[in-house]
């Protein structure tokens, strides 16, 4: 049974490439390391604390970065782009029409650094095609080319809509986020992410990931390399808790890695945009869509999420 602290599942419906069950299968990893990294997880054997106050200043990847350091800290799909596409995906307050992801990324980093919130994000060094950025969540953001090896996160989303609001669904009950999902909420969002992909609003993942190093600087972006070797995603949402990655790598080596997201820090980061409560209702179920679809993009369906309390 699980316990109230802890929430976890799988996205039987994820599609992508990263997924503990096919190396277990394959003999490359065992599930009695998965099982025990998850115990000592859920004990929290590698719980760091850092300010409650903080925003989201990296991404979700788990991949150490070039010169081999752990990344420690408040962490989202595509770090602060989770922010742009929370706007995007309902009133698109800091979007010009028609305006495309880069520069909508680069109004929405400048409006949180107005107010007082860190951002950031990450490259990488072994990049499939110079117009990539190494960051799944740009690089997939989407994809009208059917022929192209990279799929895309809003039709993912699109397709995937009731199921991923009957995950949000389950979570906010069992966890007790006060979210606020409607029906109408899930119409709006798969129609504006059907209008999104129309007017080609995504660009390449280096053209994203150019506008946020100019705005969050280059120490700000994480130059992460290797593959992503993910057998767990976990959800941290007590405030200021997140995971120390280097303890992590230092006794799983980069055989067993973790995909991170701070739930706490996405509320942080949406709650500096958002105008009053509904608006932070909105945009706020909007992030964690965006992050679930990003999971199911990345992710395949053999790869546990748990939700720490």
């Amino acid at each position: 049974m699980q316990s109230v602290n802890e929430i976890k599942f799988n996205m039987d419906y994820a599609e992508g490439s990263v997924d503990p069950s096919v190396r277990v299968k394959n003999g490359e990893i065992s599930q009695d390391n998965i099982d025990q990294m998850e115990n000592e997880i859920i004990n929290n054997q590698y719980t760091q604390y850092v300010d409650k106050g903080l925003s989201v200043c990296h991404c979700m990847d788990c991949r150490r970065t070039s010169d081999n350091q752990a990344v420690i800290g408040v962490k989202a799909a595509g770090g602060s782009l989770t922010a742009v596409i929370a706007d995007s995906l309902t009133l698109g307050k800091y979007r010009k029409p028609g305006e495309s992801v880069a520069g909508h990324t680069r109004t929405v980093l400048q409006e949180l650094v107005k107010r007082h919130q860190s951002i950031g994000g990450h490259t990488a060094t072994n990049l499939a095609s110079p117009a990539m950025s190494g960051c799944g969540a740009a690089d997939k953001l989407d994809n009208l080319d059917p022929s192209h090896e990279h799929p895309s996160i809003l039709d993912f989303f699109i397709r995937n809509a009731d199921r991923i609001f009957e995950d949000l669904g389950s979570l906010n009950d069992k966890a007790n986020l006060g979210l606020n999902l409607t029906d109408k909420l899930e119409a709006g969002m798969v129609e504006r992410a059907q209008n999104l992909r129309a007017e080609n609003y995504a660009t390449t993942g280096k053209e994203i990931s150019e506008v946020m190093t100019e705005i969050a600087g280059p120490e700000n972006m994480d130059e992460l390399s290797g593959p992503q070797k993910a057998v767990l995603a976990v959800v941290m949402m007590s405030p200021g808790e997140v995971l120390d990655m280097a303890k992590i790598h230092d006794k799983y080596d980069d055989d067993y890695e973790v995909f991170e997201i701070s739930g706490w820090g996405v509320a942080n980061t949406i709650r500096a945009l958002s105008l009053d409560p509904e608006d932070y209702n909105d945009m706020l179920v909007a992030a964690l869509a965006y992050n679930l679809s990003a999971a199911g993009v990345i992710g395949g369906p053999g790869l546990k999420i748990i939700v720490k309390n």
